[in-house]
C-alpha cells in the first residue's frame, strides 16, 4: 500500500460522512499529521499532496489555510453525483441533492446600512452644516452613517482618524523641503476649512490635547490662526465638524477603550448635537449582513444570535470584549470565503480576544452550530 491510499481513503470517507450529515464537504488535516502519519514531504506539504492525480479524478480541491491543508469539493459540483460516492467500487447510496452550505450570493449593496432612529438628527445636522458629536460602542456604524448620509446628500467631506499618534503637524500642517525651497503643506483641518467640506474626525476622545485646543476655537466658526506658518484661515461656507468617539467625553467608564481622554465641558459645548448610538436591533443587523455581505438569511440570523449573546454576556460582566456590527460583518465574509464555520470563527472572532473571552464565545457558538 502506498502512502497515498490511506490518506485518500480518509479524505473520501470523511467527505462522504459530511455529505450524509448535511455539512459542508471538506476535510482539514494539519501539516504535522500529513508529515508524521502519512509520510508526506515536509518541505512543501501543499505541493507534495496537491500533485497527486487522484484528487483531480475525485473532483477534489486541495488548498492551504494557516496550519491546515483543506480537501474539499468545488462549489459547482453536484454532490449527489460526486465520484467519491462510488469510490472503491462501492455502490452509490441514493442521496438527496444537497444544498452547498455557507455559500454566499451577490451582495445587493456593499454600502448598505440600516440607519438608526437618530438618522433624522444626523441628516439635519449635515444639511445645516452644524457640528455634531456621535458616541457609541466600537463598530456600531457611527462613521458609516456620517459618510453614507453625506454621499446621499452630495455633501463633500474629508475624514481623519485621531489615534494617539496623530500629531499637530498631521492636523494643521508642516514645513517640507521641495527641491531647494521650503514649502508648507496644509494639514487636514485647513484643507477642510479652505474647501468648505465636512471634516469627519474619528476617535475624538483619543486626540492629543494640543489638537483639541486647536480645534476648540474653530468649532465656533472662528478663524484658524496657524502658528506654524503665520497664516490665518477663515472657514469657507460649508465647513463643519462631525466627530465620533467610543465614549461621550467622560473617559473610559466600561474598561473597553484604553487610552481615551476626558473631554472638557467647554469643548463639548461647541457641538450643538451630541448623540449616543448603540448597535442596530436584531432585524436591522440581519438585513445589514444580508445586503452588505450576501450571506444567506439563515446564517445571518445565527451570526446575530451569537453577537447578541456576546453583548449580553458583556453587560452581565461575563465578557470583557464587545461583539460589534463590524465584527459580525467580518465573520459573515469569512464564512462565505472559507466555507468553514470553525475557521471563520477563529480568524474573525476568537483570535482577536482574550483566552477567557474566546472560551465564552466558543461555548455560545457551540450552542448555535454544534461545533
Amino acid at each position: 500500500m502506498t502512502k497515498q491510499e490511506p490518506l485518500i481513503e480518509r479524505v473520501v470517507e470523511e467527505i462522504k460522512s459530511s455529505i450524509n450529515e448535511d455539512k459542508y464537504p471538506a476535510v482539514r488535516i494539519t501539516k504535522e499529521t500529513l508529515v508524521n502519519k502519512y509520510g508526506i514531504e515536509a518541505k512543501d506539504v501543499l505541493n507534495a499532496v496537491s500533485r497527486w492525480k487522484k484528487w483531480k479524478d475525485l473532483k477534489l480541491e486541495v488548498r492551504r489555510f494557516g496550519g491546515y491543508i483543506i480537501f474539499g469539493l468545488p462549489d459547482d459540483i453536484d454532490v449527489a453525483r460526486w465520484p467519491g460516492s462510488t469510490y472503491k467500487e462501492k455502490p452509490a447510496k441514493e442521496k438527496k441533492e444537497k444544498k452547498v452550505v455557507y455559500k454566499g450570493k451577490t451582495a445587493k449593496d456593499k454600502n448598505y446600512f440600516k440607519f438608526p432612529e437618530e438618522t433624522v438628527v444626523v441628516k439635519g445636522a449635515i444639511l445645516a452644516r452644524e457640528n455634531i458629536f456621535l458616541s457609541g460602542p466600537t463598530g456600531c456604524g457611527k462613521t458609516t452613517m456620517l459618510e453614507l448620509l453625506a454621499q446621499m446628500n452630495n455633501v463633500p467631506y474629508i475624514r481623519m482618524n485621531l489615534n494617539g499618534e496623530t500629531t499637530v503637524d498631521d492636523f494643521v500642517g508642516v514645513w517640507t523641503l521641495a527641491g531647494k525651497n521650503m514649502e508648507f503643506v496644509d494639514g487636514v483641518l485647513p484643507q477642510a476649512m479652505k474647501s468648505g467640506k465636512m471634516l469627519i474626525l474619528d476617535e475624538m476622545d483619543a486626540a492629543q490635547p494640543e489638537i483639541l485646543f486647536t480645534l476648540q476655537a474653530v468649532l465656533q466658526s472662528a478663524p484658524l490662526v496657524n502658528t506654524k506658518n503665520g497664516e490665518t484661515v477663515s472657514p469657507r461656507e460649508g465647513f463643519f465638524v462631525a466627530a465620533t468617539a467610543n465614549t461621550v467625553g467622560r473617559g473610559d467608564m466600561d474598561g473597553l477603550y484604553a487610552g481615551v481622554r476626558t473631554l472638557n465641558e467647554a469643548f463639548l459645548d461647541r457641538f450643538p448635537y451630541v448623540l449616543r448610538m448603540k448597535y442596530p436591533n436584531k432585524n436591522a443587523e440581519i438585513k445589514i449582513l444580508i445586503n452588505r455581505c450576501g450571506i444567506k438569511q439563515e446564517y445571518a440570523n445565527e451570526i446575530v444570535q451569537l453577537a447578541q449573546a456576546a453583548r449580553g454576556a458583556l453587560t452581565d460582566g461575563k465578557l470583557y470584549s464587545t461583539f460589534s456590527t463590524r465584527k459580525a460583518i467580518n465573520f459573515a465574509n469569512a464564512i462565505i470565503k472559507f466555507r468553514d464555520i470553525e475557521i471563520a470563527l477563529r480568524v474573525a472572532i476568537l483570535d482577536r480576544v482574550s483566552k477567557e473571552d474566546a472560551l465564552a464565545i466558543r461555548e455560545a457558538a457551540q450552542r448555535i452550530w454544534n461545533i
